[in-house]
């Protein structure tokens, strides 16, 4: 049985636009990886560190669930401060909502999800992410239901 982070990071990898994975926090990738980031590796799938609550320890397994911050980042390569928000949101960070919504999609019909699968789920438009004037996408927030073998908490 897999964890929840590498059903995230597969679920990703399998999405129709190639893109690139990174588990940080935003402080981190601020610091340190949207610098690093070459133009053709976007887009960024972006998981937030997250804390996991365990409500099921029976069977082998643990059921838990998490609270999931997903950012789907582009980056855009010339200035964008004469873009009106409109070509913006329809350029941009419409296309990275629907990359967002494919990777619930997928999560959601994967065995690894408990009971109902994903619920609700808030996707808010990211303009100039991470204090970088370039960066711009959907941040998805979303609880999942999860189980993992006990053996993946040794």
């Amino acid at each position: 049985m897999s964890t929840l982070l590498s059903n995230l990071e597969t679920e990703a990898s399998l999405l129709s636009i190639k893109n690139r994975f990174e588990y940080s926090t935003l402080e981190e990738s601020n610091a340190n990886i949207f610098d690093s980031i070459q133009t053709g590796e976007f887009p960024v799938c972006l998981v937030l560190a997250m804390d996991i609550q365990d409500y099921d320890r029976e069977g082998g397994s643990v059921k838990s669930q998490a609270e999931v911050n997903v950012l789907f980042l582009d980056r855009v390569p010339n200035s964008t401060i004469d873009l009106p928000v409109v070509k913006i949101e329809k350029d941009i960070i419409a296309p990275m909502r629907g990359l967002a919504r494919s990777f619930i999609n997928r999560l959601d019909k994967t065995d690894f999800i408990e009971e109902e699968g994903i619920g609700s789920v808030v996707h808010r438009s990211v303009h100039e992410a991470l204090m970088d004037a370039h960066l711009y996408g959907c941040w998805s927030v979303f609880t999942i239901k999860f189980s993992e073998d006990i053996s993946t908490c040794e």
